[in-house]
């Protein structure tokens, strides 16, 4: 079993940040993208969908040279839209801090969007963040999401640290919490 890891939530209300650089890539990205690497595994175990967006979890299991070291395995999150597309690498540590810190947004969602809500501007938005993504420590391309509200609709938006952002209109982040689960027992499992 895997240690839970020290989490918590932000409220972020301007989403406008600058990176020095761009954050470094996973350890998977890293192995997945490079010239030798081989898919050992590879089983898609769910998705989400909205008008404008689509995420896309896959498990998957990516080795390096043949017979070099054991495979590492950990999910691919998919994300395309009309205006382009990104591909996010977690390992099971990383799955895990996602899996804590989406819980809590499930669990606190309602009552801090509704506090937000009430001062929210005409055609404004609100944004619930994850600590992990506020300001990570390393700079790594992890997958971030936020609950988002606007006056008369909810979602979330998805997105690697520091690389674009993806809007799901009407898709609750407990429906991401239901396929990273499901991610996570697929892991556990081998």
């Amino acid at each position: 079993m895997r240690a839970t890891p020290s989490v918590g939530l932000v409220l972020i209300l301007a989403a406008n940040a600058v990176f020095a650089a761009a954050p470094a890539s996973t350890r998977l990205e890293a192995l997945a993208r490079s010239a030798d690497a081989v898919v050992a595994q590879s089983r898609e175990i769910g998705s989400l969908r909205a008008s404008d967006a689509v995420a896309t979890l896959t498990v998957l299991a990516v080795s390096g040279q043949a017979g070099a070291a054991p495979p590492a395995h950990g999910l691919r999150v998919d994300l395309t839209n009309n205006a382009g597309s990104d591909r996010i690498y977690l390992d099971a540590n990383q799955l895990d801090v996602l899996r804590s810190e989406l819980d809590l947004m499930v669990r606190f969602k309602d009552v801090s969007l509704a506090e937000s809500r009430k001062s929210l501007a005409p055609g404004g938005t609100a944004v619930q963040g994850t600590e992990s993504c506020w300001m990570p420590n390393p700079e790594e391309r992890i997958l971030c999401p936020s609950a988002v509200i606007g006056s008369d609709w909810s979602g979330i938006a998805l997105g690697a640290f520091g690389g674009p952002s993806f809007l799901f209109r009407n898709v609750e982040p407990s429906e991401l919490l239901a396929l990273v689960d499901r991610a996570i027992a697929e892991l556990d499992a081998h």
